[in-house]
């Protein structure tokens, strides 16, 4: 429903579109890349993606109030544009502090709930007892096991978090036509409308 809203408002709105006419909420800041037809990079934060344009901006919007002053914003039609990508300000360390900690915890339960591993007693034969030692010394207690799988659960998180973070990035390829940035666009309205963020 709120998509519906904003694509009303989008295509019923007066007059050209202006940084504080912003059709996009607030709730949520990209950092945009986009390539134009002279092989051109530019850099910047999403302010406005209107039916032909989209506009950056300098520096984050903040997330409600007044826009402060000394924004500058650049505005790209999308004849001009070869491809767009999209990322969530912010998503990759997000992504990365959550695999940690969810890695360290599902470790640390999992090697107290394994227990103590049970150490073989010594049979009172020297030679025997070398190697019952040598055994007995790779065995762990749960604390120490917790440790240690905590450790290595949460660099395997840490690994799934980044990979989840730089899975989140969109590309579009425009290469100016009307269809794709219309496709780019659409993601951005449904993305901001229907997943409300306060990062």
């Amino acid at each position: 429903m709120k998509s519906i809203l904003l694509l009303i408002s989008l295509y019923s709105h007066p007059g050209p579109l202006h940084l504080m006419d912003t059709v996009l909420p607030r709730n949520k800041n990209y950092n945009v890349k986009l390539i134009n037809q002279n092989a051109q990079a530019k850099f910047g934060y999403l302010v406005n993606v209107d039916d032909s344009t989209i506009s950056l901006a300098n520096v984050p919007l903040p997330k409600r109030g007044p826009l402060p002053s000394g924004i500058i914003t650049s505005k790209y039609a999308y004849p001009n544009i070869t491809s767009i990508r999209l990322e969530r300000k912010g998503v990759l360390q997000r992504s990365l502090i959550w695999g940690t900690v969810v890695g360290l915890a599902v470790g640390t339960i999992a090697g107290f709930a394994s227990g103590d591993d049970p150490k073989t007693p010594e049979t009172g034969n020297p030679f025997t007892d070398i190697f019952i030692g040598i055994d007995n010394a790779f065995k762990r207690t749960a604390s120490e096991k917790a440790l240690l799988y905590g450790l290595s659960c949460s660099a395997t998180g840490a690994i799934i978090g980044i990979l989840a973070g730089v899975l989140s990035k969109k590309k579009f390829i425009i290469n100016g036509k009307k269809e794709p940035f219309d496709a780019m666009r659409n993601s951005l309205l449904n993305d901001t409308a229907d997943n409300p963020s306060t990062d």
